[in-house]
């Protein structure tokens, strides 16, 4: 190739330095209030103050004030997060910066895959923190006493360790049902929405049916027009599938989006493939689950994530269409019903106790969290074995014949 074909692209490494520029100062302020925050005084004790008056009963009565000596730590905020945050920003901002000057310069330093790989660790170091960060938090905070939480401070450890607010999420006897209510239309609706949607993605990919265009219309339009909440009950209604277990898998039996995927990735598919099924004498049936399906198993188990991500998580449906059958409500559900109670006691200023809370040890903040580990358990654990279909999966359309 001669020079005079090298278009100049400077533009590129000028955008580069750039946002490399502000990502470094970005960086540098960040650091600089991380770190006058982390070495200031100590903040004075606040006070609670208590409302009292002498004439409760009487309208407009004065009240007084009057100061408990039970400090409450405020909330603090979190400055080592800020510090690594900051500190990521600037590294990067930095290896940016010298990579827009070097491309400006059209000069290769020996330093440059040393720093591409720099930049790329530090930047994939800096999500996983991002993304983990949270999830140990609401950990900590589940495993942390809930009038201890209240003052605020907890990162990624508890300070008073306890197992209460799990127990009160499982002390009822209607988590365990509607956990295992929960696995089973996962499984269910998982299952069918495979089987379906690759049998009609596979009658759309051929070329030989003569209404797939009509139909992928069809399916794309109800990506765009939703007919709301009041039609979709009425039509629940009239096919009789009120307060049954029906109603949580037949309205999710083929999703436009995930059939759009499937039949994308089904036309990457040689066709010289399928030619040489119907030469050996084989059927559209079989050729749709032995020699393309096979092919499929990257889309299939990402589709199939996605799906089993979306049943475990609703809970809408069932508090729409079967509220009056205890025996089919699913985890989220009677979660949500948990968590909806204890902040309300939280809001009415009681403290959770008894036969519904448990001790004093936990509060709406702590339940919240262990709500939120209880709900996201199951999708992790399931995540790994599916991780290296996943990974294949989200290419789709990388490679064409």
């Amino acid at each position: 190739m001669d020079n005079k074909d090298v278009k100049p692209q400077s533009g590129k490494w000028a955008v580069l330095t750039i946002i490399g520029t502000l990502l470094a100062l970005g960086g540098v302020t960040g650091l600089i209030s991380a770190i006058s925050y982390a070495v200031r005084p100590a903040d004075e004790p606040i006070y609670v103050a208590e409302e009292y008056s002498d004439y409760p009963d009487v309208e407009y009565a004065p009240t007084y004030k009057e100061e408990v000596n039970e400090p409450y730590e405020a909330g603090s905020r979190n400055w080592i997060l800020d510090i690594v945050l900051a500190s990521l920003a600037l590294i990067v901002g930095v290896a940016a910066v010298t990579m827009g000057v070097l491309g400006a310069k059209r000069t290769r330093s020996p330093l440059e895959p040393y720093i591409f790989h720099t930049v790329n660790y530090v930047l994939l170091a800096g999500l996983c923190i991002v993304m983990i960060y949270p999830m140990l938090n609401q950990l900590a905070l589940a495993l942390n006493e809930g009038l201890d939480a209240l003052r605020g401070g907890i990162r990624i450890w508890p300070r008073a360790f306890t197992l209460e607010n799990f127990r009160v999420i499982f002390a009822g006897d209607t988590i365990i049902p509607a956990f295992w209510m929960s696995v089973y239309r996962t499984v269910i609706t998982v299952v069918l929405n495979i089987i379906i949607t690759f049998m009609l993605a596979y009658a759309l990919s051929r070329r030989e049916f003569v209404l797939r265009k009509i139909i992928t219309i069809v399916f794309v339009l109800t990506m765009y027009f939703d007919p709301g909440l009041i039609p979709n009950f009425l039509l629940i209604q009239s096919l009789g599938l009120l307060n049954t277990f029906h109603v949580y898998w037949v309205p999710n039996l083929i999703g436009a989006f995930n059939l759009i995927i499937m039949r994308t990735y089904i036309k990457g598919v040689p066709e010289s493939l399928v030619e040489s099924a119907r030469l050996d004498g084989a059927g559209e049936f079989r050729i749709c689950w032995q020699v393309i399906a096979p092919l499929c198993k990257p889309v299939i188990a990402t589709i199939a994530l996605f799906v089993a991500v979306g049943a475990w998580n609703t809970w809408f449906d069932n508090f729409i269409f079967n509220l009056g059958r205890q025996e089919l409500a699913v985890l989220q559900f009677e979660l949500m019903r948990l968590l909806s109670a204890a902040m309300g006691a939280g809001q009415a200023g009681m403290q959770p106790g008894g036969a519904a809370f448990g001790v004093a040890q936990t509060t709406p903040l702590t339940i919240r969290a262990a709500v939120t580990i209880v709900a996201a358990v199951p999708i992790l654990v399931v995540y790994p074995f599916l991780q290296k279909y996943f990974v294949s999966g989200v290419q789709l359309g990388g490679v064409k014949e």
